[in-house]
């Protein structure tokens, strides 16, 4: 990828999310507003002249420095494989990892061991906050479920997206996610439990994704009430489980 084809579009909900682009170091070369679901932005940013598309969502206000931070893993022509998505570490109002937007890693590969040497990290799955998607990603794969909710659609599509293809967390890319957490919804529950069923998975990935699952189950119950978490997480394993055809 030459820096010639580095033309970058943003895709926005909103117009105040399209106004904080004007504090990026490095502008954007287009923005399209549109306030439709996810699957009907990426099919109109097609439309686009764009090569990368940049998905902010709405309440998410990336540092000065995060587009510019976003290309950077663009140059390394031959030392890593091209990647079709590259994404933000995103925070919460906290300062802390955003539960919504933290990326899931690869752990294994050679692929993973160069990443770092470039301070990367290799991404088997992430969710939506600030991502730089190839114009590709858009084009060759279905865009995201529209019978899965908020936050497990992210992580359906980029399984899929990154089965074979590469990804990377740039973490000097940051953005901030203003809005609270309150927790994950009884839907977002059922549907990640759904994905563990996905043919997506190589190997010993639905394994790991179900670890993964149970893992950040726990941490919900630690940083959300007990009692409307466990009742939430109860009922989407069930509906899940009921519902993984």
């Amino acid at each position: 990828m030459t820096a010639v084809a580095q033309t970058v579009c943003a895709l926005v909900r909103d117009g105040e999310t399209a106004r904080r682009l004007e504090a990026q170091t490095r502008r954007v070369d287009d923005v399209l507003v549109h306030d439709g679901p996810v699957g009907d932005r990426m099919r109109a940013a097609l439309d686009r002249e764009a090569t990368w598309f940049w998905l902010l969502e709405e309440g998410v206000e990336p540092d000065p420095t995060a587009l510019a931070e976003l290309l950077v893993p663009l140059t390394a022509d031959g030392e890593l494989p091209a990647p079709v998505l590259v994404a933000s570490k995103v925070l919460g109002r906290d300062g802390r990892l955003d539960p919504r937007s933290a990326p899931w890693p690869r752990s294994r590969g050679e692929v993973v061991v160069a990443a770092c040497q470039h301070r990367l990290v290799v991404l088997r799955l992430v969710g939506w906050g600030s991502l730089l998607v190839h114009r590709d990603a858009l084009s060759d794969h279905r865009p995201p479920r529209t019978d899965l909710a908020e936050g497990a659609d992210a992580l359906e599509w980029t399984t899929r997206l990154l089965a074979a293809s590469h990804g990377y967390l740039a973490p000097r890319s940051v953005a901030t996610r203003w809005d609270v957490w309150t927790g994950r919804s009884d839907e977002e529950a059922r549907d990640r439990v759904r994905l563990i069923f996905s043919p997506s998975w190589v190997g010993q990935e639905r394994l790991w994704f179900a670890f993964r699952v149970a893992d950040d189950a726990m941490r919900d119950l630690r940083s959300a009430p007990r009692s409307r978490t466990l009742a939430a997480l109860a009922r989407g394993v069930v509906a899940g489980v009921a519902g993984r055809r």
